[in-house]
């Protein structure tokens, strides 16, 4: 998932504005209305942990993570809050 965008990128690979939770991965439905947009769409909530095991496996090392806003709540899901998160990884061997 992150080889080829590393492989692309320069020193660093900044994945940003991750919807994240320390459960297991889930999708939520998004309604846009409230955004003024119509209709409605999928949001992936990821665990946090396999995205920074599948960043390794690319060979990105973790550098830091970045909390952005206060996060989401989403009715029924199993963990609240949803964390927003931004992830800078280190390409190895970039210059």
């Amino acid at each position: 998932m992150l080889t080829r965008p590393a492989g692309a990128s320069g020193r660093y690979l900044y994945a940003t504005r991750m919807k994240t939770v320390e459960s297991e991965s889930f999708v939520v439905m998004q309604r846009l209305r409230q955004h003024g947009y119509g209709g409605e769409t999928l949001a992936w909530i990821v665990n946090r942990q396999e995205v920074v095991e599948v960043a390794e496996r690319a060979g990105l090392k973790l550098e830091r993570t970045f909390r952005l806003g206060a996060g989401w709540c989403v009715r029924d899901a199993p963990e609240n809050p949803i964390r927003e998160e931004g992830f800078p990884f280190a390409v190895p061997g970039s210059a």
